[in-house]
């Protein structure tokens, strides 16, 4: 698909969503470190991103919260 390279199974679409990916793990991380510190964290960013980063921060926000 020419207008979404993460669609597909070709090189491009293989580099699109490792990008996509560390760019997500990347934030999260940062997210995750301000959140620590006791700050309030405001993100705008695209939808997808959110869908892909909403686990990982929900599980990480229960388990600091258990202990």
């Amino acid at each position: 698909n020419v207008t979404n390279p993460v669609d597909g199974y070709c090189n491009i679409s293989y580099v699109a969503r490792a990008a996509s990916q560390l760019r997500d793990q990347h934030i999260v991380n940062w997210i995750q470190t301000f959140l620590k510190q006791g700050k309030n964290v405001f993100v705008v960013y695209g939808y997808t991103h959110a869908v892909m980063q909403e686990p990982a921060l929900n599980n990480s926000y229960a388990y600091n919260h258990e202990k």
